[in-house]
């Protein structure tokens, strides 16, 4: 992707890809270095675009969690079913019952 920079309110450099978005080089950019710690302002930081993917995206993901949370919890009902028939065929051993 081309990159483009241009200068930002506060006087710092942004760094744009050809779509025109911001990128993370232009939030690092813009980050001061003080005894090797970055640090980035408040205001910088508010004025840093969240980029979320497009809503099919996020439902595509919610639908899948919804997915593998059901069958954790299928899971979970089938080892406390195992448990519960070992359980009953240990006490029939134990009984001399089989």
């Amino acid at each position: 992707m081309a990159k483009s920079s241009s200068k930002d309110s506060s006087g710092g450099k942004q760094a744009q890809n050809a779509n025109g978005v911001l990128s993370v080089d232009s939030f690092l950019m813009s980050a001061k270095q003080t005894t090797g710690i970055a640090s980035i302002n408040k205001t910088q930081l508010s004025g840093f675009p969240v980029l979320l993917p497009p809503l099919s995206v996020q439902l595509a993901f919610l639908n899948r969690v919804e997915r593998w949370k059901n069958e954790q919890q299928k899971l979970g009902n089938l080892e406390r079913e195992s448990s519960d028939l070992f359980g009953s065929l240990t006490q029939r051993a134990f009984w001399r019952e089989l």
